[in-house]
């Protein structure tokens, strides 16, 4: 275990090294929460003693200099004091928000933090609210595609939720699976979702304005909702998702190619 634990600090601090100040600060909520910074590429660890609770981890934003601005569970929103940020109480709102408004969204890839692009004092939580499927607590979807948006010259610069469950578009999505990269522009990002079960992908473009649905394409071999993670590699020349249901089913790796002029997806390779 001492060993497994050194390989992934090792891991984290190599990343560290590379990333930028926006992701200085990681907060993980299983059992006790803990807070995780990467000042001076020296990985910090300090145990937090503050009610909210998460299934699985904290979705986190700092600002260009690496200072924590605030983070989700999926459920509400904390401001970097540890409480809760003002109108920001009930977040991705519904039936299954009700299941799990004790301890967080159990959905690790469905959440993204973005700042605002030319604006240092905005930032948008990008996410994919989950319903049931039936009246009763059946298998669960991706209904709506939606956004917050905090605004942190608020409240003593603690942040304000000035936009709350903003819809940018209802359909029928992939669970998690939410990713962007930075357009070739060195602004704005790009963003794909993917509707369920078929390879169909909606594509959005985050610039100054806001998030806009800018096309769709079908674009390589279905593959079938899953757990999962989609992420662009770091050159953004490469677009990768993953989807692993069951034995039956199949695992789904599917690579792309990726234009980040054009945010066009091209040769497909399916793995299952």
């Amino acid at each position: 275990m001492k060993k497994y634990l050194l390989t992934i600090i090792s891991i984290l601090l190599f990343l560290s090294s590379y990333a930028q100040k926006h992701d200085n600060i990681w907060i993980f909520g299983t059992g006790e929460n803990v807070l995780l910074s990467f000042d001076n590429n020296q990985l910090q660890t300090n145990n937090l003693n503050f009610p909210q609770k998460s299934l699985d981890s904290f979705f986190s934003i700092c600002d260009s200099m690496g200072n924590l601005q605030f983070y989700t569970n999926g459920i509400s929103i904390m401001n970097s004091a540890h409480s809760s940020m003002i109108n920001g109480d009930s977040i991705n709102y519904g039936r299954f928000w009700e299941s799990y408004k004790c301890c967080g969204y159990p959905d690790q890839t469905g959440y993204i933090i973005l700042p605002l692009p030319d604006d240092t004092t905005k930032y948008y939580i990008i996410y994919k609210r989950l319903e049931y499927d039936s009246n009763i607590q059946g298998p669960v979807y991706s209904d709506k595609f939606q956004y917050s948006v905090i605004d942190m010259s608020k409240e003593n610069d603690l942040g304000r939720v000035t936009e709350k469950d903003k819809l940018i578009l209802q359909d029928t999505f992939d669970t998690g699976n939410l990713t962007a990269c930075k357009h070739a522009n060195g602004r704005d990002w790009w963003l794909f979702n993917k509707k369920s079960n078929s390879n169909f992908y909606f594509k959005f473009l985050f610039d100054p304005l806001g998030i806009h649905l800018v096309d769709t394409c079908v674009v390589g071999d279905m593959s079938y909702k899953g757990l999962g993670q989609s992420v662009f590699t770091p050159n953004g020349r490469k677009y990768i998702d993953y989807n692993g249901h069951d034995a039956e089913k199949g695992m789904f790796l599917d690579i792309y190619d990726f234009d980040r002029c054009t945010g066009e997806l091209s040769n497909p390779i399916q793995f299952n």
